[in-house]
């Protein structure tokens, strides 16, 4: 049988484990050239666990910038009781803020808590002003008359891994942790984050479900209902949430070499009740 060499003090014993990143592991009785080697961080059987909050999760990284009653604001200083600007409802006060952060580990592990990057102007004129990071289920809002015709709506959301087609959009795979935080509004809202319109916290099943026991008991002080089944937290948009749906979308764009949103094109359609795609 061919052994592999390390630096470490343990050499193919029965407690020292190898892993592939792309998760090919090699024929039984191959022969392995190590071309390079380093010693990454020791891996704790606590990470390999349910702690890790779900990919699920809608949420800013740190470094945002979010737009406010006092202007412009990293996001990780935000409070409950500060204004931020919402595109339907003018300044509206913040109920609860949280935050969780993945590493290095995490993220080898659980490859979807990887953040999307949304590169300044890649939406449309200077939408986002700044390179936008963001989770991946966290909801951008788009649209035009091409939403409207395809989805009977000028304004959607769609979530932000449903644009990596577009170019300037793209998973953040090099990056070697991560802290996310929520951003929770009495409604859900359309916020400003450098230059973007997305979405603020949404509390849909899902989210629910997904959020730690502590914060989903922090969120039930405020909405007592949150564990009912029959609690409905309005959307601000409708939601295109369906792959196949927002890949036929994003070729519309695409296609026609439109920007994804303008100034001009945001109508207000307001808060409804509208179905998912």
């Amino acid at each position: 049988m061919n052994s592999i060499d390390t630096s470490s003090t343990g050499v193919n014993t029965e407690t020292e484990f190898y892993i592939w990143k792309d998760g090919k592991i090699p024929s039984r009785g191959a022969a392995l050239t190590v071309a390079e080697s380093s010693q990454p961080s020791r891996l704790r059987y606590s990470t390999i666990s349910e702690e890790v909050e779900s990919v699920d999760a809608a949420c800013f990284v740190s470094g945002t910038l979010i737009e406010t009653s006092s202007g412009l604001r990293l996001v990780e200083e935000l409070k409950a009781g500060d204004a931020v600007r919402t595109l339907d409802n003018g300044y509206r006060k913040i109920l609860w803020t949280g935050s969780w952060s993945v590493d290095s580990i995490d993220l080898l592990y659980k490859p979807k808590l990887y953040p999307i990057r949304i590169r300044a102007g890649s939406l449309g004129e200077n939408m986002p002003s700044r390179d936008l990071v963001v989770s991946r289920q966290h909801r951008i809002l788009i649209g035009s008359e091409i939403s409207k015709r395809m989805f009977g709506s000028t304004e959607v959301m769609v979530p932000a891994i449903n644009l990596v087609d577009c170019d300037g959009i793209s998973i953040e795979a090099d990056a070697s942790s991560v802290t996310y935080w929520h951003v929770l509004l009495e409604n859900h809202e359309v916020l400003f984050a450098e230059g973007a319109m997305v979405e603020s916290m949404y509390l849909g099943k899902i989210a629910i479900r997904n959020l730690s026991s502590a914060a989903r008991e922090e969120i039930s002080l405020i909405f007592p209902g949150i564990s009912d089944p029959d609690f409905f937290y309005p959307p601000a948009r409708k939601f295109i949430e369906a792959r196949e749906s927002a890949r036929k979308l994003i070729h519309r764009y695409k296609k026609d070499n439109m920007p994804m949103i303008t100034d001009k094109t945001v109508c207000r359609d307001g808060p409804t009740s509208w179905p998912k795609a």
